[in-house]
């Protein structure tokens, strides 16, 4: 997979994990809500996918995808990946198309895996 399309998929991941604060318009734009407080509307402005960002889908995703959260060494090990996942990350250009190969590399590893689809409520 080339760093183009590991950054496209990255992008798509994190839009859909930050379901309501980010989102794609006209394609490959990307923007986020800005709301105001006690207003239900937001402003949408064309934004920059920052480290929160990231942190935020490596949560969701692992909650996705672990099994047992309340495991000791399961918590440790989603611990230090978004641990790593910060070290790794360049906070003077907190934007993902800035980042490393060695960063895309590793989010591309923890955060583009399959996701197992909810299973249906029985009525």
């Amino acid at each position: 997979m080339t760093r183009a399309q590991k950054l496209w998929d990255l992008y798509t991941r994190c839009v859909r994990a930050n379901d309501g604060t980010l989102f794609h318009d006209h394609g490959r734009i990307l923007k986020r809500v800005f709301r105001e407080p006690g207003n239900v509307q937001g402003i949408a402005r064309p934004t920059k996918l920052t480290l929160a960002d990231v942190l935020k889908s490596w949560e969701w995703v692992s909650e996705k995808t672990v099994q047992a959260r309340d495991d000791a060494d399961t918590v440790e090990v989603i611990s230090e990946i978004g641990e790593q996942i910060a070290t790794l990350w360049d906070l003077g250009a907190d934007d993902l198309a800035s980042q490393s190969d060695k960063c895309i590399d590793l989010l591309a590893e923890h955060l583009l895996v399959d996701i197992p689809r909810a299973k249906p409520r029985l009525r």
